[in-house]
């Protein structure tokens, strides 16, 4: 009872003790136990200071956000493509292919890929796609937001339909046509 007295009296409201619960929630009978009830202690602090602090919070709160956002943009796809790594992809891999027929195509979206063998074409068609690779001729990519790492590639495109994607290799120099939006063909750690 007397926490619950404290929370009543702390938030300027008082109560009266009495045998049954109805009765409880009566106001006071009289003056004097009303003036009891609300002396009980409080910290002393000037009438003024919780509207200060209360003025305080709202001001910091929106400025600190706005702040916030404008110094930490969210990162770009060039700053991803130095994040690709071979242990850490190999680890997502969902599916694998050796690549027996010459060309893998990746259509599904937000699959991760892992071709096994040097292959001459890699088609990526699935948005979302993950593709880590052995040595790849030709790499086509068409699914928006994908990512590739390989170890070769001799030639990349990434055609309008691409938007977004990542694509890495670990040696090499290959031919890169890039018709898309946002999208960042480089060597892995470039």
């Amino acid at each position: 009872m007397a926490a619950c007295s404290t929370l009543l009296v702390g938030t300027g409201c008082s109560l009266t003790t009495a045998d049954g619960p109805a009765e409880a929630s009566q106001a006071p009978s009289s003056p004097a136990e009303t003036q009891a009830a609300t002396k009980a202690p409080t910290p002393a602090q000037p009438s003024e200071e919780p509207t200060e602090e209360a003025s305080d919070e709202p001001t910091d709160a929106p400025s600190d956000e706005p702040t916030d956002e404008s110094e930490s943009p969210a990162p770009t796809t060039a700053e991803l493509s130095e994040d690709l790594d071979r242990a850490t992809l190999l680890a997502a891999v969902e599916t694998e292919d050796n690549c027996a027929s010459g060309k893998v195509l990746v259509d599904r979206t937000g699959v991760v890929v892992a071709v096994t063998a040097d292959c001459d074409e890699v088609e990526i068609t699935g948005n979302g796609s993950i593709v880590v690779g052995q040595g790849i001729g030709k790499l086509t990519v068409a699914g928006t937001g994908s990512a590739v790492l390989a170890t070769t590639i001799d030639a990349v495109s990434i055609t309008k339909d691409g938007n977004g994607s990542v694509v890495n290799w670990e040696s090499g120099s290959p031919t890169v046509a890039d018709a898309s939006i946002g999208s960042v063909a480089v060597a892995a750690g470039a």
